[in-house]
């Protein structure tokens, strides 16, 4: 018989040891890494909920501010929200939020997998938890402020229902996750689409109820969406936002107000080493089991994480590096369930997974982690907190490129990126400060009429080179960073 750690007890403490001590590292390290364009966007209109302002945003190219917003689903805005109440406002706080998201979202998919038996020996699942905390997409929404977190609990809460014993209970849940994928991300609920068509094509009648609820929650889920968005008037908006990530929608919908081009991440997901590492140990996995019939469902599971979730993603839209985990973790979880059966023919082929496998362990978290605290320097976000306020005064609306938390922390109107861009005349005259990088003013003179003056102050801060994407080749480029504040003339000196 297999030596096994004890089901009751050693195995629960083990895992929630391993879960705690990966909450308490990424928080340490929340401060290691630079704002990222894409975390304003998504924080500010749940901060400017909390904050009374409305449901409203200043980072987005089609909405202005007084519109609802709608640049992409409203899941996470709405859970940070509730977080905002519970705890305030701060950078910190907002991304520990992810850290929160995902511990919650592997406890819950390790004991579905317990539960299930889909992995049966300890020693395999607690190596799956290692594997999911290594995956560099997760990394990246804690760093980064991604908003995809969310979809970890809502995957965990799918899962676990399939080992609920009473009916009503299972198919309520499975309805409800499938009615949240669509909230969560509209990718992802492609990925739980795919998950049920999957399950009713290996087990036939077996799982009919339970793929028809996923199917009735993802059905109801998807038209709440749109409902919400058209009885706000702005669901024009919302298509003509996520458009430039679906080449369905993009034929249908203006695009014209959003200038990034998203045709480089289509398959951008593949850039993720961690993945790349899972599809090494995977090639191996799966060739060294080629004649188990044992492993042949394991194999298609595996395949059709690995090609058919970038696929999926990437024929109508994108398969950016976070969205990797969606094919990271069924994968990881196919290869662990092969090598658990002990049916890998073959000592090379054996001894590639397992490097491949130990590979992606140390280039993922440890790696990202280590590096982060050899280049870690709190100086330039502090000096930033600090220049930030000393140079606003209340009820200031501001344009701003660095510093944004610190801005919202004041409760000002602040316009972030490409929000900017979206301005009207009448907006751009209740704008009265701009702190920017030198030459960013300048790009903004044909819009910001008026008089403005130069402060004599400014900060010169120092890039930290944490050599993670997509920051590395910015700060290769820029060691330091000057940042200055322009403030419009009182009226009476207008001409």
């Amino acid at each position: 018989m297999r030596h096994t750690l004890n089901r009751d007890t050693s195995e629960p403490w083990l895992a929630g040891l391993m879960i705690l001590g990966y909450a308490l590292l990424s928080f340490l390290s929340l401060r290691w890494y630079p704002l990222f364009i894409d975390e304003p966007a998504y924080v500010d209109p749940a901060v400017n909920l909390w904050q009374g302002q409305g449901f409203v945003s200043g980072c987005w190219p089609v909405q202005g501010y007084g519109k609802f917003w709608a640049g992409n689903v409203p899941l996470y805005e709405f859970v940070l929200f509730v977080w905002l109440k519970c705890f305030g406002f701060s950078q910190v706080v907002v991304r520990s939020l992810n850290i929160f998201l995902i511990a919650i979202g592997t406890a819950t998919f390790w004991a579905a997998i317990r539960r299930l038996g889909i992995l049966c020996t300890a020693r395999m699942r607690l190596t799956c938890l290692a594997g999911i905390f290594s995956s560099h997409a997760a990394m990246l929404w804690i760093n980064f402020g991604r908003p995809d977190s969310v979809c970890i609990p809502v995957a965990g809460m799918a899962l676990f229902a399939f080992s609920v014993r009473s009916n009503r209970v299972r198919y309520g849940l499975l309805c409800m996750s499938a009615a949240l994928a669509p909230w969560a991300a509209l990718p992802f609920a492609l990925v739980i689409g795919l998950a049920g068509v999957a399950v009713l094509a290996a087990y036939r009648k077996r799982f009919v109820y339970e793929v028809g609820s996923l199917a009735l929650g993802g059905l109801l889920g998807t038209m709440a969406l749109l409902w919400l968005y058209d009885s706000q008037g702005v669901l024009g908006d919302f298509l003509q936002s996520i458009a430039p990530h679906s080449r369905l929608l993009s034929h249908s919908a203006s695009s014209a107000a959003l200038p990034v081009n998203m045709a480089k991440h289509r398959f951008g997901g593949f850039t993720d080493c961690t993945l790349i590492c899972l599809i090494a140990a995977s090639a191996c996995g799966w060739l060294a089991s080629w004649r188990e019939q044992a492993a042949r469902a394991w194999r298609i599971t595996g395949l059709l994480a690995l090609a058919g979730v970038p696929l999926l993603l990437a024929l109508p839209g994108v398969f950016p590096i976070y969205y990797a985990w969606f094919a990271f973790v069924p994968a990881l979880v196919a290869l662990l369930a092969i090598f658990e059966r002990g049916i890998l023919q073959g000592k090379l082929l054996r001894a590639g997974a397992t490097c491949a496998l130990g590979a992606m362990v140390l280039l993922g978290y440890p790696r990202v982690w280590i590096n982060g605290f050899l280049h870690r320097s709190d100086d330039g976000v502090g000096k930033m907190e600090s220049f930030v306020a000393s140079v606003l005064h209340p009820g200031d609306i501001v344009i701003i490129q660095r510093g944004w938390y610190t801005a919202k922390a004041h409760g000002n109107r602040v316009y972030f990126g490409m929000g900017v861009s979206n301005l009207s005349a009448v907006e751009w005259q209740d704008v009265n400060v701009i702190i920017c990088e030198p030459g960013y003013f300048e790009s903004l003179q044909m819009s910001a009429h008026g008089k403005w003056s130069l402060l004599p102050e400014n900060l010169i801060t120092q890039n930290r080179n944490t050599h993670s994407f997509p920051i590395s080749r910015f700060y290769r480029d820029n060691p330091t960073t000057q940042t200055l504040v322009y403030r419009r003339k009182p009226q009476s000196d207008n001409p």
